[in-house]
């Protein structure tokens, strides 16, 4: 297949799809390769979509946007060259940070979008879209409890980053220099510890955390590799973001049933209402990274 084809492929795809702009996205229940996207294969359904729809519709509510998921971040970031160095038009790529920043392998063009944090989850993640999100979800007075609400949110916050800091940052330096990351990605619901009746806030495991450090230094040696700027290891921001995504959903479960005996949503459903609660609390000062992140990438459209 020609370069002049799968250019004009992805370029035209949004004509067939009634569009201004195709965003693809990370996520989805297939695997895609570039050739499979470029022939129009991709997927309309991802969990990803709750946060990037969100975000664009933001600052682009009057363009025609269609989001396709290729559930491949390789294919998002050749898709990504593509973009950076011809210039493709109607074509947007958006996708996770993860330790990208740290290996120097960010991609700056227009039309090349990345999260703040480490995923998606990560930009989130905040108290005020936390609280936002509980109120939304319990049928209970919010003058009386927003406060009580955000107190716990808080509270919970603070004692996970507290309990994480450290392994959050080593996860970080591990996956930006040996591109494997302290935590095991297919498994990372282990290194919280959550009643399944939510009855108490999730935490974090530290004994299990410890003993993956343990196991990665056998395998690596004494010392763990360094970053070049470890200063910017924010745990909040880059801590492994499926991981955070399940503390969210089990701390949002633990404070509707608290304050309102509720249950019975899903993951999914969880992130629906933080992401709608996320555009609530935009321009509140939790959010100022956030939005000067964003503000600067489409700025370069």
């Amino acid at each position: 297949m020609s370069l002049t084809r799968t250019n004009s492929g992805l370029q035209n795809l949004h004509l067939f799809l009634k569009a201004d702009v195709v965003v693809f996205i990370e996520g989805g229940t297939c695997v895609f390769t570039y050739d499979q996207v470029t022939a129009g294969q991709c997927s309309s359904v991802s969990a990803d979509m709750v946060y990037w729809q969100r975000v664009f519709a933001h600052y682009l509510p009057t363009t025609r946007l269609s989001f396709r998921a290729v559930g491949s971040k390789p294919t998002l970031k050749t898709i990504a060259d593509k973009i950076s160095s011809f210039g493709l038009k109607h074509v947007f790529v958006a996708m996770d940070q993860d330790a990208d920043r740290f290996s120097n392998s960010l991609i700056t063009a227009p039309g090349v979008f990345y999260s703040w944090g480490y995923s998606w989850e990560n930009d989130l993640l905040h108290a005020c879209t936390l609280t936002e999100g509980v109120l939304g979800l319990c049928p209970i007075d919010r003058l009386t409890y927003e406060q009580p609400i955000a107190h716990q949110v808080r509270q919970a916050l603070s004692d996970f980053y507290d309990e994480a800091r450290w392994y959050i940052k080593a996860d970080v330096a591990l996956m930006a220099v040996t591109g494997e990351g302290l935590f095991h990605r297919g498994k990372w619901k282990k290194y919280l510890d959550y009643p399944e009746n939510h009855s108490a806030a999730p935490r974090f495991n530290r004994a299990g955390l410890r003993q993956a450090f343990e196991d990665k230094r056998r395998r690596l040696g004494p010392r763990l590799p360094a970053v070049s700027n470890p200063q910017e290891l924010d745990p909040k921001r880059y801590c492994f973001g499926h991981m955070l995504g399940t503390f969210q959903y089990r701390l949002l479960t633990h404070l509707v049933k608290r304050f309102s005996g509720s249950l019975g949503f899903s993951e999914d459903h969880a992130n629906t209402h933080v992401a709608q609660a996320l555009m609530t609390c935009w321009t509140q000062p939790d959010l100022a990274s956030l939005r000067s992140h964003h503000d600067l990438q489409f700025g370069r459209l």
